[in-house]
């Protein structure tokens, strides 16, 4: 299950980009050292024509024996010429994933007219019973003759696996293992390059990757990779002994590694400079300087962070969190501010790139929490110029040797994966696909060879009774799942998480059953809120619209509510009678952090609003009663929970904590606390006292640290399971 899912998920990747595989078949599929699958050689196959078609169902002409592959894997409506879609891809993965399960293929023949004939005419055969029958029921649907009757995108076939996965994995029979084994043997000896179109500005002519090959081990997460200017070392991150992060050089050839760093806090984004030395950051402790066969380090800028090198090693980029980017010359000296770059909310890594003549710098700048475009500026200061216009999750650009073209990574259709774009603009295109985030890519001087970091991390919905500690998971993804919220009556979940070409809104029940997708298309939704009667889910939009919107629980179409902009109209709480909304005005990006931010009481039928006199307060939600709201505020010692009376606006401390939630099941205020990298779950009563640990959350991602209590005395949160970062390279040729 969990191989197939990720073959799915890679398939609706390429799907939401409009490209149709055409050929999709084991011997186009390989798995990673880690057991990851990949699907390679994207359009290679075509449709028959009609007349070719009717030669092998009726007279038996001959074919090659390469065809002969590609024929098992055919649709019926591809095997009769009449063309084919996204659809008859999912035929082809239904005929996959029963191979997997039984090793055998469901329509066989002595010969290509028997095959041909079976699959246009014969009903595929029942898996064994001993195959769970959810999955059972998966592939059967695959395989149905009409395309009609199939699933209706991959992205659906993927939801339906994952619930499988996360509920019945031991459903499926240990007699699939060996199975599994021998299939991902086969994929892995089977082909081994990506041939995906990328445009090339110069020649016109688009290059392929190649000699793609996993530089890292297992043992550790790998990051941030440069090439030396000789192209025979790469430059990386690895965390220590101690699990701090450092920096490291390996030997291509030989595949040795060094490291050099021994820093206490991490060292991060290392970059070649002239005479064999790397510079690369501290955290909070600025960038620094170290011979690449090590040495004692210096400190060469005394506050910056992702810094870059122009070709020459002449000029440095770095930025600053909240006061944009620098440019310096590479001794240190000359350390000027591009003027000219919008002010940011948040502190997400704009990972300025310099141009290869180091006139320009590209950039990410998100205005969205982690979602933004790419933008150009030139490195003496200006006006931008932007790449990308459709606010999606990104980062990391980096310019081809030429100068005419931009690589990014860019979650544009669910995971993260590597892009490139014309530096003078136009359409991205698309230049990795498969499972995991691919991310900070690196390209080699002489524009031959292709560094990047795949990430394949996990996150699970998990819930817990308080009344007896039993914990469930309720599904598991590979991409991110956050801001879960429970309904008023507290039988479903609302939450958001990457879909095939968007963000956006679902549902699950309490028990992991009947997942929804609310919203689709290609739109940006998140924050989900429930109506006070449960009805209807509120969901803020970035893109194509922004505003805080409206839709039926149950599914349908969704309207504008108010026209808000979720930057500014942040964490919107309805009381218990939908009367009234609380939430949090907060200052405009660039802002002084002195400037306050209000709380917030919206009345829903007038749209009157007063301000709460207490600045600087994060709301958490209303008390069960509807006469206070309460939240938290930062405080020298961590933040501190408070509760304010609606009534005369008096606020008192609860106690120290984060992200509250007041119970109705037993009068209970629950938040969260730091335990080194762990999260706990605390508890205490209304007046802050009795406080006692109720669980360990284990670690938040950056969107993360959310979670609700039902109305029954149940938890739920999204636990982060950091997995893999590994180290890839590829070879970049044209075609």
């Amino acid at each position: 299950v969990r191989l197939g899912t990720q073959i799915t998920e890679a398939l609706a990747h390429a799907h939401s980009r409009g490209i149709v595989h055409r050929d999709l078949k084991p011997a186009n599929i390989v798995c990673d050292a880690a057991g990851g699958a990949k699907i390679l050689d994207f359009g290679i196959a075509r449709w028959l024509p009609r007349e070719v078609a009717e030669d092998l169902t009726t007279t038996g002409a001959p074919v090659d024996s390469a065809f002969a592959g590609t024929l098992a894997y055919m649709a019926p409506e591809v095997v009769r010429g009449e063309g084919q879609d996204e659809r008859s891809d999912l035929w082809s993965l239904g005929v996959v994933l029963y191979e997997m399960t039984t090793g055998r293929r469901p329509f066989q023949g002595t010969n290509v007219i028997d095959v041909a004939s079976a699959i246009v005419r014969d009903a595929a055969p029942q898996l064994p019973h001993e195959v769970a029958a959810p999955f059972s029921s998966i592939v059967m649907r695959l395989l149905a003759k009409s395309p009609v009757e199939r699933y209706r995108t991959a992205g659906e076939v993927v939801a339906a696996l994952e619930l499988l996965s996360s509920g019945q994995r031991e459903a499926v029979p240990r007699a699939r293992d060996r199975r599994r084994l021998m299939l991902t043997a086969i994929l892995a000896v089977g082909a081994i390059a990506i041939a995906l179109l990328v445009w090339r500005r110069d020649t016109g002519r688009p290059l392929t990757i190649t000699q793609q090959q996993l530089l890292s081990t297992p043992e550790a997460a790998h990051r941030s990779p440069a090439y030396a200017p000789d192209g025979s070392r790469i430059a990386f991150t690895a965390p220590d002994a101690g699990g701090v992060e450092q920096i490291w050089v390996r030997n291509i050839a030989s595949g040795g590694s060094i490291q050099l760093t021994h820093e206490r806090v991490a060292a991060r984004r290392p970059r070649w400079l002239p005479n064999d030395r790397l510079l690369y950051a501290v955290s909070g402790q600025g960038l620094w300087v170290i011979p690449a066969l090590g040495g004692t380090p210096t400190r060469l800028i005394e506050r910056g962070a992702n810094p870059d090198v122009s070709r020459d090693g002449t000029r440095i980029v770095f930025e600053e969190p909240r006061r944009g980017l620098w440019t310096a010359a590479s001794d240190g000296s000359d350390v000027r501010r591009i003027d000219g770059t919008a002010p940011v909310y948040y502190t997400i890594p704009m990972g300025p790139a310099l141009s290869p003549d180091g006139s320009q710098v590209a950039y990410f700048h998100a205005v969205n929490g982690p979602n933004g475009d790419f933008w150009v500026i030139p490195s003496a200061g200006g006006t931008p110029r932007r790449l990308t216009s459709d606010l999606r999750e990104g980062g990391w650009p980096v310019w081809t040797p030429d100068g005419n073209a931009v690589v990014f990574s860019s979650a544009r259709a669910g995971s993260r994966t590597l892009w490139q774009i014309p530096a003078r603009g136009g359409e991205p295109v698309p230049l990795t696909s498969g499972a995991g985030d691919d991310d900070q890519p690196d390209v080699s001087l002489d524009g031959q060879r292709l560094a990047y970091v795949n990430v394949r991390n996990t996150w699970e919905l998990r819930t817990r009774d308080l009344s007896n500690g039993v914990e469930r998971t309720l599904m598991r993804r590979g991409l991110h799942v956050t801001w879960p919220i429970f309904s008023p009556d507290g039988r479903r979940i609302a939450y958001f998480s990457r879909a095939d070409r968007a963000i956006a809104i679902f549902t699950i029940g309490v028990d992991g059953s009947d997942p929804r997708q609310l919203t689709g298309g290609n739109a940006m939704n998140h924050m989900p809120r429930w109506g006070a009667d449960g009805q209807d889910v509120y969901f803020f939009q970035v893109q194509p619209t922004l505003g805080f919107r409206r839709m039926p629980a149950v599914g349908g179409p969704d309207v504008e509510f108010r026209p808000w902009d979720w930057q500014v109209h942040n964490a919107p709480h309805f009381d218990p009678k939908g009367q009234f909304i609380a939430y949090v005005r907060q200052r405009a990006p660039g802002a002084s952090r002195t400037e306050p931010e209000h709380t917030v009481i919206h009345e829903v039928a007038t749209g009157r609003e007063r301000l709460w006199p207490e600045p600087h307060t994060h709301v958490g939600g209303w008390s069960p009663d509807g006469e206070s709201i309460y939240g938290w505020q930062h405080d020298p010692n961590g933040a501190r929970i408070t509760v304010c009376r609606v009534t005369n606006g008096t606020c008192r401390p609860v106690t120290l904590g984060r992200t509250p939630k007041w119970s109705a099941a037993d009068n209970r205020m629950y938040f969260v606390r730091s335990a080194g990298a762990v999260q706990q779950l605390w508890s205490a009563n209304i007046e802050g006292t009795d406080e006692r640990v109720v669980a360990d959350l284990g670690r938040f991602g950056p969107l993360e640290e959310f979670f609700d209590v039902s109305p029954g005395g149940v938890v739920v949160w999204a636990a982060f399971l950091p997995g893999v970062a590994e180290l890839w390279t590829a070879a970049l040729a044209s075609r």
